[in-house]
């Protein structure tokens, strides 16, 4: 059965009634499978990196990517070896990143934590960067998808020398 368990749609902060599958007909596609272990959220950055090296979404994509590898390891399974499933589909004006985990029965939600906490940011920033992300559960398995657009991308803030 490959019937959606449950899922949301969330556009900057609203939920959505559909998600964008029909626009990942097109465009360029890349998979990558990464092992549950704490080195391979940075093999999976440098994954996306060689697959959008020009692109200009590269830079808020590789940040989602650390996102969501993070978020796989430390509230799935998939950090007790199972690893997670890493698709990037992009053209010249969008990205969707998609990272399929070992799922969780927790819902992924964008949360503020407190000022002085030192984790739980991630879903706050894909919130912030993406135009659009969600989740779908099938049988066991999450998988969180989150669209980037050309148009919506801002350029990071310069470092002071």
């Amino acid at each position: 059965m490959n019937a959606v368990v449950a899922g949301a749609i969330h556009r900057r902060g609203t939920v959505a009634s559909t998600w964008p599958g029909e626009i990942t007909q097109e465009g360029e596609r890349t998979r990558g499978r990464f092992p549950g272990r704490a080195d391979q959220v940075s093999a999976a950055r440098a994954f996306l990196r060689e697959a959008l090296a020009s692109h200009p979404c590269r830079w808020e994509a590789e940040l989602v990517v650390s996102e969501l590898a993070t978020n796989a390891l430390r509230h799935t399974k998939s950090g007790e070896g199972d690893g997670w499933l890493l698709e990037i589909c992009s053209t010249a004006d969008w990205v969707i990143v998609t990272l399929t985990d070992a799922g969780s029965s927790d819902t992924p939600q964008a949360r503020r934590p407190a000022l002085d906490a030192v984790s739980g940011r991630g879903l706050v920033i894909i919130d912030e960067l993406a135009a659009a992300w969600g989740y779908t559960r099938r049988h066991r398995q999450a998988t969180v998808w989150v669209l980037l657009r050309r148009e919506e991308v801002r350029p990071p803030a310069a470092v002071p020398a």
